[in-house]
């Protein structure tokens, strides 16, 4: 498969064995299917490409979390059905920019999504807001990746610092 023009941004398998594969222009978020190519998916009864997305998470089997520079998107293998995960979901005002940086599924299923400027935030299986994290680092530090430690710890990266969140105690060092 030739990406010409096109700088890969992330690959993921799925459940079922669908890769997943993210570029930043062109064809954006394609599924290989079977030796197949899937380019286009249906959002609000359109067709689209999704460009630049960072990183690709599976929350249940068959369900998948997309996060871009634009926003957060869920999509439904079964259904093949996309949608937008609103701003006002992660209870931030309608018409906050979201660049999501990574994604973590914790030990407890909950689903953890650092963004570029808003901190992190914690959705659970099904989706629902628990808490949010907007001050947790500096304004000029992007969270760039996160990741749970055996001792349940929360260990997160930014563009200048390594960080450790401690839920037990509720700090952040």
């Amino acid at each position: 498969y030739d990406f010409k023009y096109n700088n890969i941004l992330c690959i993921f398998k799925d459940t079922y064995g669908n890769m997943w594969i993210a570029t930043n222009t062109g064809r954006g978020l394609i599924q290989l299917k079977e030796g197949e190519l899937i380019d286009k998916f249906r959002i609000n009864g359109q067709y689209k490409h999704l460009n630049q997305v960072t990183t690709i998470i599976e929350t249940t089997p068959g369900e998948l979390l997309f996060g871009s520079v634009n926003g957060i998107y869920y999509y439904n293998l079964h259904s093949n059905k996309l949608s937008e995960i609103s701003a006002q979901k992660l209870h931030l005002p309608a018409d906050t920019p979201i660049e999501v940086t990574a994604f973590l599924k914790d030990s407890q299923k909950n689903i953890w999504i650092a963004t570029a400027k808003n901190g992190l935030f914690i959705l659970n299986q099904k989706l629902e807001y628990i808490q949010s994290f907007s001050q947790l680092t500096a304004p000029e530090e992007k969270i760039l990746s996160i990741a749970e430690s055996p001792a349940g710890q929360f260990w997160f990266t930014t563009n200048r610092k390594l960080y450790r969140y401690q839920p037990v105690e509720n700090t952040c060092n």
